[in-house]
């Protein structure tokens, strides 16, 4: 039994819509300095909104490593590449909690 009625639930999704549309609106990117971490970034091959070069700019806010990914789909290509993506983020946990425990050790 829900607590909350459909006009009640419709209100809360419509103003988190709204402060949405408005973050967008009036979002401007300003400059800083690079971050002292690796980036990767993932772009679905077939992406019509987003296309490589805008991917590309990443590697202009990191001061580490950037690794851009191609994978195959569109926009909403993880949906269907969750398994890749899990193994991927697996994978670079590991290799940085190897790092830090080697680090220790040194």
């Amino acid at each position: 039994i829900s607590t909350i009625g459909n006009a009640e639930m419709q209100g809360l999704l419509i103003d988190i819509l709204r402060a949405d549309l408005k973050f967008l609106y009036n979002y401007e990117y300003t400059t800083h300095e690079a971050l002292d971490i690796p980036i990767i970034a993932i772009h679905g091959e077939q992406d019509e909104r987003v296309n490589r070069h805008q991917i590309e700019q990443w590697e202009g806010e990191t001061k580490a490593s950037f690794n851009l990914i191609s994978r195959s789909g569109g926009h909403r290509y993880i949906q269907h590449d969750g398994e890749f993506i899990t193994q991927l983020i697996q994978e670079e946990v590991s290799a940085h909690i190897l790092t830090v425990n080697t680090d220790n050790i040194n």
